[in-house]
């Protein structure tokens, strides 16, 4: 077992362990953060490819970045407000329902 304090909160962290719910959410944070890490710069080696495929110019394939960005940094501070409002657990429910 975990020891946890009078606010259910874990006092302690045990890298190799599962448990239900303070390590298992610990867990899928650091993977979701690495995914979306990995999801967020994996189109980077590939632009020559992609570049060649959708016959993109140069300043095209610039503009491309570019809203990709704007793009990203708007999904985030959306979600910021839906994880303040809702919470993480109901905002990400309903991410995954919008996609």
């Amino acid at each position: 077992d975990l020891p946890v304090d009078t606010e259910h909160k874990a006092r302690k962290i045990k890298l190799l362990s599962f448990t239900r719910p303070h390590m298992r959410a610990f867990h899928f944070s650091w993977m979701s953060f690495f995914v979306s890490f990995l999801s967020t710069f994996a189109a980077a080696p590939m632009i020559p490819v992609i570049r060649n495929n959708l016959d993109l110019t140069k300043g095209e394939l610039g503009n491309a970045g570019i809203a990709a960005v704007t793009g990203t940094i708007f999904c985030r501070m959306s979600m910021g407000f839906v994880c303040d409002t809702l919470g993480p657990r109901y905002g990400h429910a309903v991410l995954l329902m919008g996609t």
